[in-house]
């Protein structure tokens, strides 16, 4: 049959006439599921409102792309593995930290380090959300740090959804780097863009949100906690750690390497923020008197998280002998689609899923956790969490359905026709929708990368552009990715609350959005 023609049931019409319509029909799954997660109140709504849309998603890519039956499958039992390795096993290894800690009773002595420092919630949110959270995100990637940053702030006496929320809101930033950057090289195979300037304009794009998101994160707290004056006395300190992740950022990309721009920034912003309050509260004086054995405590309570910096940091890029060792143990499965076919590869010991296991057991042990009741959380965490595990394989199987049924590129290549120039401003909202989809900014700009580099050809603009502004988008859009929502509740033990945290979260995720947005103005503007 003539190209361009196109077969919708047994109908013949002309391909041009209907891109629009066939958009509208790609763009039925996503607009389901944000419409459900919003407007229908049920019990365990991520998991049936997933259900549901893959349901629409399957019929739609049968009935109107002509994926065949096989092919869905195919594509869903890759969604399947890509939802369990990495993405579900790294959230029970993150929980299963937290419930080691959590049984031995040691996780009051994080609360009182924390406490210790500071009393200020706001500046307990900077320490633990942004400095530490940043941190984790920035080496292990994946989500990880919202799952950590939820149960800790849970831990520090904030409410579950709250706790849920700034841990989504304080993510994305960090994620634009996560993993040590591996963004970059991931899309400069597919863009065929050099990994320095992605990494460059990356930087220079989330720069303003960097400088912008200490604020939210305080804003949300003091909202959430009707502290008055919001900001007040504390501006210089948020001021501050804003500007020394931000700087430590662009210099790092600039000067010395880009795996290490993520973790440079939060490194960099955490100490900084220790150094003042311990300064401004006189606490450096109570450190150096405080009795060895309360010393001890306080390190074997903190031995899991220690461990798993420990580990995943020495098996990152930043010990590349190390890390280019662990990386020939992998497995590798055919994905046979035609010409689509290709090999998933799951590393077994470059991602931090055994590393953080490893430290869990092992900071276990030194809590006084025997091997045998260590099992028994390790059990419990999958009965804790196999609504959601079982939700992000749902949610992955729908993204490599509409993928693979060339659903995502409908809606792109409709907005490049739709809009035209003013393609230029979708860039981060396109960007944001593959975040929000697959719950990972890499997959999402993996997906739409070389669509963003023939879209800035045929515009005459730099695709280093259209790729950062992407990036970044692609990483807020995580904030309200539907597996990452699940994974904020299941961090602090709350089902059902997910359109209450959407509702939340979504507000955020627009003020990103138009930043970006007016960025992009400004700067194809010059």
């Amino acid at each position: 049959m003539d190209n361009s023609l196109l077969v919708i049931g047994n109908i013949v019409v002309e391909r041009s006439m209907c891109m629009n319509w066939l958009a509208v029909f790609a763009s039925i799954p996503i607009l389901w599921i944000m419409v459900e997660l919003m407007f229908v109140k049920k019990n365990n709504s991520t998991l049936k409102a997933s259900v549901h849309t893959l349901i629409i998603t399957i019929i739609l890519a049968v009935s109107v792309w002509k994926m065949s039956i096989s092919h869905v499958i195919i594509a869903s039992f890759e969604g399947m593995v890509m939802s369990i390795w990495p993405i579900s096993s790294v959230i029970v290894a993150a929980v299963f930290l937290y419930n080691i800690c959590n049984y031995s009773g040691n996780i009051q002595y994080i609360r009182d380090t924390l406490s210790s420092v500071s009393t200020d919630k706001r500046v307990l949110v900077l320490l633990v959300a942004w400095g530490f959270g940043g941190f984790i995100e920035g080496i292990a990637g994946f989500g990880t740090s919202i799952a950590i940053v939820a149960s800790m702030l849970l831990t520090l006496g904030f409410s579950p959804i709250y706790s849920a929320l700034i841990a989504l809101a304080a993510n994305p930033i960090s994620s634009v780097f996560g993993s040590l950057g591996v963004q970059m090289p991931t899309l400069s195979r597919v863009t065929g863009l050099s990994v320095s300037d992605l990494a460059i304009y990356s930087t220079y794009v989330v720069v303003p949100l960097v400088l912008l998101t200490p604020f939210v994160l305080v804003y949300i707290t003091g909202k959430e906690y009707n502290i008055r004056p919001i900001i007040g006395e504390i501006w210089i300190f948020v001021t501050i750690s804003a500007l020394s992740f931000a700087v430590s950022m662009y210099l790092v990309v600039k000067y010395v390497n880009e795996d290490l721009t993520g973790v440079a920034g939060a490194i960099c912003s955490l100490v900084v923020m220790l150094i003042m309050t311990w300064i401004s509260s006189g606490k450096k004086v109570l450190l150096l008197r405080m009795p060895r054995e309360k010393i001890t405590k306080q390190l074997i309570a903190w031995a899991p998280f220690i461990l798993c910096i420990i580990f995943l940091t020495v098996t990152s890029k930043l010990f590349l002998p190390i890390n280019e060792l662990l990386s020939h143990v992998k497995i590798t499965i055919p994905i046979s689609l035609g010409e689509k076919s290709s090999d998933y590869v799951i590393n077994l010991f470059t991602t931090s899923t055994p590393w953080i296991f490893l430290s869990a057991f092992l900071g276990g042990k030194l809590q006084g956790i025997s091997m045998k009741q260590s099992l028994k959380i390790l059990y419990s965490t999958f009965i804790q969490m196999w609504r959601t595990i079982v939700t992000l394989i749902l949610l992955l199987s729908i993204s490599r359905i509409m993928t693979y049924s060339g659903m995502i590129k409908e809606i792109a290549e409709s907005l490049v026709q739709l809009t035209g120039m003013a393609y230029i401003f979708v860039v981060p909202f396109l960007g944001s929708v593959g975040g929000f989809i697959t719950g990972s900014a890499t997959s999402a700009n993996v997906l739409l990368g070389n669509l963003q580099v023939i879209a800035a050809g045929e515009l005459g603009r730099s695709p280093s552009w259209f790729m950062a502004f992407s990036i970044v988008g692609g990483t807020i859009g995580k904030m309200i990715s539907p597996q990452n929502i699940a994974i904020g509740l299941s961090a602090v033990e709350i089902s059902g609350k997910e359109s209450e945290l959407f509702k939340r979260i979504i507000v955020w995720y627009i003020i990103y959005i138009c930043v970006l947005v007016g960025m992009s103005i400004v700067i194809y503007s010059v």
